[in-house]
């Protein structure tokens, strides 16, 4: 073969190669969300972080009773961060001004230094159940190594975020409007703009047969303590009197 052949054979395998790429990048984006919905599933501690798992359905209409289109997860912060980005879309459209909630805060890992010692809080799982979210204690400024005391690692901070856990939530959210409110861009904005639902399919991993065994698992466990017993045996045990 010729070495103008050659060229000419590796030119088109490049371009079959970077057509396939585009086929499947295509196909894997979404445009409009109209008719999506996602169904956070639980809280777990999966590949040793902390992580929402759920899934997502293209048939909203159904009320996620149809077979998924897939169940993935992702950190915590992440799909929390992109949950209160789409409740202030959604407060914004009904004209409310949106204030983020206290524990928002912790969606970084921020350093507290408690009776000279350093610790480091960031929001994650909480220890009484699956279906919840907490404050976690940490001993390094990553926030990937749990202060652990009892078994437990929750800070005693009150947690004002509240994720609809096993709730269909429709990717996009109407609100009653008049025609003379808005244009036509409103409604094109609606279907392309939401905030979860494009966050999460953009970040999304899958949550492979060991991952969903986790979350089974998780479900169906006994939840033994609750939140004042787990307070009382740990973090009380390790600040003392010394409240954050």
């Amino acid at each position: 073969m010729s070495g103008g052949s050659t060229l000419l054979s590796i030119l088109l395998t490049i371009v079959t190669i970077t057509s396939k790429i585009c086929v499947v990048q295509a196909e894997d984006s979404i445009q409009y969300w109209t008719d999506y919905a996602i169904v956070p599933k639980r809280c777990i501690t999966y590949n040793d972080n902390d992580q929402i798992m759920y899934s997502m359905y293209d048939k909203s209409t159904n009320y996620c009773t149809d077979t998924p289109m897939g169940t993935y997860v992702a950190s915590v912060p992440t799909f929390v961060n992109a949950y209160l980005e789409q409740a202030e879309d959604n407060a914004n459209d009904e004209g409310i001004e949106y204030t983020y909630p206290d524990a928002s805060m912790y969606l970084d890992c921020v350093y507290k230094q408690i009776n000279g010692v350093d610790y480091y809080l960031h929001l994650g799982c909480a220890d009484d159940g699956s279906n919840s979210l907490a404050v976690n204690i940490y001993t390094d400024a990553q926030c990937t190594e749990p202060s652990v005391i009892n078994g437990y690692d929750d800070a005693n901070i009150q947690m004002d975020i509240s994720i609809p856990f096993e709730k269909c939530t429709p990717c996009v959210i109407w609100m009653d409007k008049n025609d003379d409110e808005v244009d036509d861009a409103y409604y094109v904005n609606k279907q392309t703009n939401a905030p979860l639902c494009s966050t999460m399919w953009m970040y999304k991993e899958e949550c492979n047969g060991k991952c969903q065994r986790i979350g089974l698992n998780n479900a169906s466990s006994s939840e033994g303590w609750n939140k004042a017993d787990k307070i009382l045996l740990t973090v009380l045990s390790l600040f003392g009197e010394y409240v954050i």
